[in-house]
C-alpha cells in the first residue's frame, strides 16, 4: 500500500543516514631524499593508515610532488583502496597490512625513479653512540627483529627498510616507517612489548608496530656511518657475530 511505501522508504533513509560517509580528504606531500610524494586519503580509515605509516617521512610542498597516490576507505565497512590517478587500482580489498605494504613500496619506487641524493640501499639502521649501524640483507635475512632488539636495549631507531647514503661525507638518510616483521617473529617481538590499539596492523603474512613503542623520544638524525652487520637468519640457531672486516 502506499501507506507501507512511506514506511519503508523512511526506514530505509534512516538506515542510509546512519553510515558515515567518505567526506574526510586530506592532502599530504611525503618525501624521501630529494623526491616528494602527494598523498590523498578519504575516509577516516585511509587517514589513519597513511598517519601510521608516514608521519616521520620528511614533509613538502605540492610544487615538489612527483606522484599522487589516492587511498579510499568506506568508513562504514572494511574495503580499502590504493589508486594512482590515472584509475589504475593498486590494491583492493580489506586487509589494511596489505595496503600498507603496498603504499610504502609505491613511495619507495616513486622516491628512487629520479632521486640524485644518494646511493639507495636495501638495508636497516640504527644510531648508536652518535653513529648509524647499518644492516644490508635481503627480504627475510632478520633486519627487523635484530634492530627491535637493538632498539629495546637502547639504540635508536632509524629505519628497518631503506637508507640513501651520502658518498662524500658517509652520513645515511632513513626511510622512516614502522618495523614491519614476518609472521616468525610474533613470538619473539610479543615478549618484548604489548601493542596498544593504533600501534600495530596485521595480516595472514606479518605484521608492522609502530617504532615509537620502542623509541618513545625518537628523533630523526642522519649519522656517519660507524659500522655495517650483514644479519643472516638461521631457524634454531642462536646469536653469533663474525667479524669479516
Amino acid at each position: 500500500s502506499e501507506r507501507m511505501f512511506s514506511i519503508q522508504l523512511n526506514h530505509w533513509r534512516k538506515t542510509l543516514l546512519s553510515f558515515p560517509v567518505m567526506t574526510d580528504t586530506h592532502s599530504f606531500i611525503y618525501g624521501f631524499g630529494d623526491q616528494f610524494i602527494t598523498v590523498v586519503t578519504h575516509g577516516i580509515n585511509a587517514f589513519e593508515l597513511v598517519d601510521f605509516l608516514c608521519c616521520d617521512l620528511q614533509q613538502g610542498d605540492g610544487d615538489k610532488s612527483v606522484g599522487k597516490l589516492i587511498v579510499s576507505s568506506s568508513d562504514w565497512g572494511s574495503s580499502m583502496h590504493l589508486r594512482i590517478p590515472n584509475g589504475n587500482v593498486l590494491y583492493e580489498g580489506n586487509c589494511s597490512y596489505q595496503l600498507a605494504y603496498c603504499l610504502i613500496n609505491e613511495l619507495i619506487r616513486l622516491s628512487l625513479i629520479e632521486n640524485s641524493f644518494g646511493f639507495a640501499l636495501h638495508s636497516g639502521a640504527v644510531a648508536c653512540g652518535g653513529n648509524a649501524i647499518l644492516f644490508p640483507g635481503t627480504s627475510g635475512a632478520g633486519k627487523s627483529t635484530l634492530i627491535a632488539q637493538l632498539v629495546a636495549k637502547g639504540c635508536n631507531y632509524l629505519t628497518d627498510e631503506l637508507v640513501l647514503l651520502d658518498a662524500g661525507s658517509c652520513r645515511i638518510h632513513p626511510f622512516v616507517r614502522p618495523l614491519s616483521f614476518k609472521m616468525g617473529s610474533a613470538t619473539l617481538i610479543k615478549r618484548m612489548f604489548t601493542p596498544a590499539d593504533g600501534e600495530m596492523i596485521a595480516g595472514d603474512s606479518g605484521f608492522m608496530i609502530s617504532h615509537r613503542i620502542l623509541n618513545t623520544n625518537f628523533y630523526n638524525i642522519n649519522p656517519v656511518v660507524g659500522g655495517i652487520i650483514f644479519p643472516c637468519y638461521r631457524s634454531g640457531s642462536g646469536v653469533e657475530l663474525e667479524r669479516i672486516s
